[in-house]
């Protein structure tokens, strides 16, 4: 009995200590055993166990950003694009009848709840690439790749 109250005691404190913690983005398509040249970024490894004889990848790119500080009110990621050439950025403090925009008018705003301020941005590109398992359990493969990564933390309110 008191084996298993060490036990679920040990399983709340893991899973109390791994809430705060963020992992890597991608996690279930890249670790796939069907995910070829895009596994070996991860792992070089990777390759021996795929369930893919070969795979070629020409050029693939990704981009990710998150903030906690700046957001834009209402609006969506397609309709942004849809403006890009030549959006209106009006800050929520300066917006008169926020309700009642013109396409193409975009509302900023600012949190401000206290809490410290964080923005991070990931990109990358992947460039020739490919990977071969033949036959006789050998493997092996090349890629070629950028990737480009920045954090920055305690961002002051503006």
């Amino acid at each position: 009995m008191m084996m298993r109250n060490g036990s679920v005691v040990v399983f709340i404190l893991l899973a109390v200590l791994v809430l705060p913690l963020q992992g890597q983005e991608q996690l279930g398509m890249r670790l796939s055993n069907y995910s070829g040249v895009n596994g070996m970024l991860f792992n070089p490894a990777h390759n021996l166990t795929s369930g893919m004889p070969w795979d070629v990848n020409l050029v693939s790119a990704y981009g990710f950003v998150e903030n906690n500080y700046m957001f834009i009110e209402n609006a969506s990621i397609p309709e942004v694009l849809r403006y890009r050439e030549d959006p209106t950025w009006i800050p929520a403090f300066d917006a008169e009848n926020p309700n009642n925009l013109e396409p193409g008018e975009f509302i900023i705003d600012f949190r401000d709840n206290g809490r410290r301020r964080y923005a991070d941005v990931h990109s990358g590109i992947t460039g020739p690439s490919f990977m071969v398992n033949l036959p006789s359990g050998h493997t092996f493969g090349f890629f070629t790749g950028l990737r480009f990564a920045a954090t920055a933390q305690n961002i002051p309110n503006v």
